[in-house]
């Protein structure tokens, strides 16, 4: 049901607007018609598309608007008489907002937009003072100029009910400054009367001057702080001193390489069973024959006759002796 009725709807609107669109189309083709004296043969795209009739219209409102018009085949030509037609209404107080462009026309891109546009140019013709030329049956309406002089009684008695009273005029004149007599940069000061430039002070301009003010440098120097808060000397404190003596070592009495262990008093070059680890254990005896062979001699290890053990396989696969050669 819902879908129904807004199909509906939208039937009737689009029913209304294609109603609304031929009228105003029929309108302008009966006023264009008569102002120029051109009777349309055409539909009203086909019979503006030249731009001569919409030229002659501007001509019969306002004689000598366009000086001249295109009578030509040529597309380029007859878009300069539009384009002359567009910049014509607007010379004549037609709003940028109300005017087409020249291909919303000529290609009908937009006819809707071009008969909207002729009927506000139409509404502003019938608007014109003095025109008495045929007038366009059209619902779009301009305002019209209405000047108004007010004497000087009138805006006296205008400016005296505008001041109000004591319930609708709120805070006016309450806070309102007076009069600033003396311009200049210290105008404000000046107008209150707030103090002087003597720099005399007093309780309530004064404020923390001199409390936490210091005395006069009597002594200059890198050192003149501590000497001006009389902040201790060069002497140590137990404050001071922190851990000074504490780790402190004994006088060195005894320099050279092995200070260190004749200060501490620490053992000497003799060997001990402590320090002298493996010394002689592992040590060989005097060597009393020298020569290659010393190894051998000094060990007393065999001499260089055969045995089953030395003898490896000498002899084994030696061949005998060949006593017959040839």
């Amino acid at each position: 049901l819902t879908t129904s009725l807004t199909r509906i709807t939208v039937t009737t609107s689009l029913s209304t607007m294609a109603n609304n669109m031929d009228r105003d189309v029929a309108a302008l083709v009966e006023w264009i018609g008569a102002t120029t004296g051109v009777a349309f043969t055409q539909p009203l795209a086909e019979e503006l598309k030249d731009g001569t009739q919409l030229c002659a219209l501007v001509n019969a409102v306002s004689p000598g608007a366009i000086k001249k018009v295109q009578a030509s085949k040529l597309a380029f030509k007859q878009m300069d008489n539009i384009a002359n037609f567009i910049r014509a209404v607007k010379a004549m107080g037609l709003p940028a907002k109300d005017c087409f462009d020249t291909i919303d026309l000529y290609e009908q891109r937009a006819m809707a937009k071009v008969v909207a546009s002729l009927h506000a140019f139409g509404s502003l013709v019938n608007a014109k003072p003095g025109y008495e030329g045929p007038k366009l049956q059209t619902t779009v309406k301009f305002a019209s100029k209405n000047v108004r002089q007010f004497s000087a009684a009138q805006q006296a008695a205008q400016r005296a009910a505008s001041a109000g009273t004591g319930v609708t005029g709120g805070s006016a004149g309450i806070m309102e400054r007076s009069e600033v007599k003396r311009p200049g940069i210290t105008a404000g000061n000046a107008a209150v009367g707030a103090g002087t430039s003597d720099h005399t002070l007093t309780g309530v301009n004064s404020g923390s001057a001199k409390i936490m003010e210091r005395s006069a440098n009597t002594r200059q120097g890198i050192t003149f702080g501590n000497s001006m808060a009389g902040a201790g000397t060069a002497d140590l404190t137990a404050q001071t001193a922190g851990s000074a003596g504490v780790m402190q070592r004994a006088e060195l009495y005894k320099g050279g390489i092995t200070f260190g262990n004749k200060h501490a008093g620490d053992g000497s070059a003799e060997l001990t069973a402590q320090t002298a680890g493996s010394a002689g254990v592992m040590q060989r005896a005097e060597l009393y024959k020298g020569g290659i062979t010393f190894g051998n001699k000094h060990a007393g290890d065999g001499t260089a006759d055969l045995t089953a053990q030395t003898a490896g396989s000498a002899g084994v696969m030696e061949r005998s002796q060949v006593l017959k050669p040839g």
